[in-house]
């Protein structure tokens, strides 16, 4: 009875590592190779409503972590830090922080709080060649 007992014991803590090893974070890390590069905005959401006001926003990421944008209407540099699934501008105006709720190596999407409204940024990355306003 007491090896049963046992090897129950031994099963269920086995159990419990396996699941906590194999749980992985909901939040995708952050990467320099994954951002890198230009990325345009496929869909804007503000308040979770689809706006077209950004249909020809894009976003570009540099090695050197500066950041590129339109997002505001006209061209804004900045240089960033990122920490885990948040990146965030260091230089530049307005701020801008963004989190990262999913990546692929072909689009990312970032969420972020502007003035009053919840902001979702849906990207894909441009493959074709920079053919963005200089």
């Amino acid at each position: 009875m007491m090896i049963r007992r046992c090897n129950g014991t031994i099963i269920m803590q086995l159990l419990a590592v396996m699941l906590l090893v194999g749980c992985k974070s909901d939040r995708p890390a952050m990467v320099e190779a994954d951002i890198n590069g230009t990325w345009s905005v496929h869909t804007a959401l503000r308040n979770q409503k689809v706006t077209r006001t950004l249909k020809d926003g894009y976003f570009v990421f540099e090695a050197d972590t500066s950041l590129t944008t339109n997002v505001w209407g006209t061209k804004q540099m900045y240089t960033f830090e990122k920490e885990g699934n948040l990146l965030r501008t260091v230089s530049g105006e307005p701020a801008l922080q963004l989190r990262l709720k999913s990546a692929s190596t072909d689009s990312l999407i970032f969420t972020s709080k502007v003035k009053s409204f919840d902001m979702e940024f849906q990207l894909v990355r441009d493959t074709i060649g920079s053919m963005l306003p200089q």
